[in-house]
């Protein structure tokens, strides 16, 4: 926090009992979450000053991400502030995308910010 570092998930709430492609989540918690997420990601690229970074971890992410910024311009989407990966869950695939993090700190470095001590 200390650091301007917010964590999120797609989905704030999950099934107990859900296992891969359990409705609860691709029909139920995902959907009930995503419109509050759109509207938090819009906020945080548009009425912010300082631009985010963010990191999108799986489909789930970035179909949210996508649904936030499909009407927006490419410098309302802060071009060059976003990574993408797999979700950590994909296990190798994920490893072997490279760190996300310190992706996260080549963009910052590169615009002049404070890197994150992760």
């Amino acid at each position: 926090v200390d650091q301007g570092v917010l964590l999120l998930n797609s989905s704030l709430t999950i099934s107990r009992f859900a296992v891969s492609g359990d409705p609860h989540q691709t029909r139920g918690h995902l959907l009930l979450w995503r419109p509050f997420m759109v509207r938090l990601l819009r906020r945080l690229l548009l009425e912010r000053q300082d631009r985010p970074v963010i990191i999108l971890f799986g489909e789930a992410a970035k179909a949210t991400f996508s649904a936030a910024v499909t009407d927006l311009t490419t410098s309302d989407t802060i071009e060059n502030s976003v990574v993408e990966t797999e979700h950590p869950a994909a296990g190798d695939i994920f490893l072997e995308k490279g760190n996300p993090l310190s992706q996260c700190n080549a963009l910052l470095a590169a615009r002049g910010e404070k890197t994150i001590v992760w």
